[in-house]
């Protein structure tokens, strides 16, 4: 990306955050019920050209601001480098809006991978007096029992990175589109195979993640929108595909069974960067270089899979915004709790971006930094 491209990026960042929480910062300060605010939209082209600039004057009647905001963050597993960014994203925005005066507070629990773990958690932080629950669910299912005692109980709620089976028991999810993002990273991990001009069939391994997790199952499914189409040509042949529960230690042990039977793999496609990184243990223990002698290729761009790429042993990686998901999940529930603001959607789908080796030095950074929600909440105030 040339230079002048980031910088003006940031500076759209920068715009809109401003914006969003100047007039923020004036809401905090005054508490009134009903208010005129002089709104500045700054319109900033693509290039570094400055764009017009429209002032405009709304009055907006909001219902009075709860003493104290306090959020529970329930995440699938803490010791997982991609949750601990949506940590990050959440705890970021909250220190935003500390800044400009509005007493919030998160706590997060962690359900370490286990489903009635995050059930129990749930069900005993609904009497505590959270104001919104954010909710990283393990399974499509397996958080819904307590969901429904937290909507019973009057208590908002936004699924983050995995949704949930019934859509009616959260306001909002704000993750990947799964399916597009995994139809891009088999694209491009046929485009690796072509470049390398391995005769075809291509033998290829699937690693898919947890079984009845969304973003697992999504993803299979993208997967197999791209692939299935050549399978059926005669052009590829899966060798072995098998959900590995997102886990390296499970893709490592698949992975060394999958050689022990046979050497003659081209390519191995994972649906998270921690299986992939447990395949490429594999391969080098078989004296297989990766990437290089078999493509591979994962998703989620953790540090540890931008440093594989930086050295040549993963191909690529398919970057997801796990800081932006936890950063929109509390920016989305303040407006909520704050002026009664509901999303104009029921889906906020964040970026993706291909991490490959003639990008990784800037790409990860362009998911890493804190953006305002796609929909800015200004217009909905007028009805309030």
């Amino acid at each position: 990306m040339p230079q002048y491209r980031l910088t003006t990026y940031i500076l759209i960042v920068l715009v809109i955050l401003v914006i969003a929480f100047a007039g923020l910062a004036g809401y905090f300060a005054t508490q009134q019920q009903a208010k005129v605010v002089t709104v500045t939209e700054t319109k900033v082209s693509t290039v570094s050209v400055p764009g017009p600039t429209i002032t405009s004057t709304i009055t907006i009647s909001a219902p009075s601001a709860p003493k104290e905001i306090k959020l529970a963050l329930f995440v699938v597993d803490l010791g997982h480098p991609y949750f601990q960014g949506m940590v990050a994203g959440a705890q970021r925005a909250v220190e935003y809006f500390q800044k400009v005066g509005l007493k919030i507070s998160l706590e997060v629990f962690d359900a370490h991978n286990d489903p009635s773990t995050q059930v129990s958690q749930i069900e005993t932080a609904i009497g505590k007096g959270y104001s919104a629950f954010l909710v990283n669910p393990i399974t499509y299912e397996s958080a819904e029992p307590a969901m429904r005692k937290a909507k019973a109980a009057g208590i908002p709620m936004i699924t983050l990175d995995r949704d949930v089976s019934d859509k009616t028991l959260r306001m909002l999810f704000v993750g990947t589109d799964n399916v597009k993002a995994a139809e891009i990273e088999a694209q491009e991990f046929l485009k690796i195979l072509e470049q390398r001009g391995k005769p075809k069939p291509w033998k290829i391994v699937i690693l898919n993640g947890l079984a009845g997790a969304s973003s697992a199952e999504e993803r299979k499914k993208g997967f197999h929108n791209v692939l299935d189409p050549l399978v059926q040509k005669g052009d590829i042949v899966v060798v072995y595909e098998d959900y590995a529960d997102f886990r390296s230690d499970v893709a490592l042990s698949k992975m060394e069974s999958v050689l022990a039977r046979t050497r003659d793999i081209d390519g191995v496609i994972a649906a998270n960067d921690e299986m992939i990184l447990g395949a490429i243990k594999a391969l080098e223990a078989a004296g297989l270089k990766p990437c290089e002698q078999v493509v591979t290729f994962g998703f989620d761009a953790i540090s540890a899979a931008v440093e594989a790429v930086k050295e040549g042993k993963l191909c690529g990686t398919i970057g997801q915004a796990a800081f932006i998901q936890g950063y929109w999940g509390v920016l989305a529930a303040v407006y909520h709790l704050l002026l009664g603001w509901s999303p104009p959607t029921d889906w906020f789908a964040t970026p993706v971006v291909p991490v490959m080796k003639g990008n990784v030095d800037w790409a990860p950074y362009v998911i890493s930094v804190p953006i305002d929600l796609p929909v800015i909440p200004i217009e909905p105030y007028t009805k309030y």
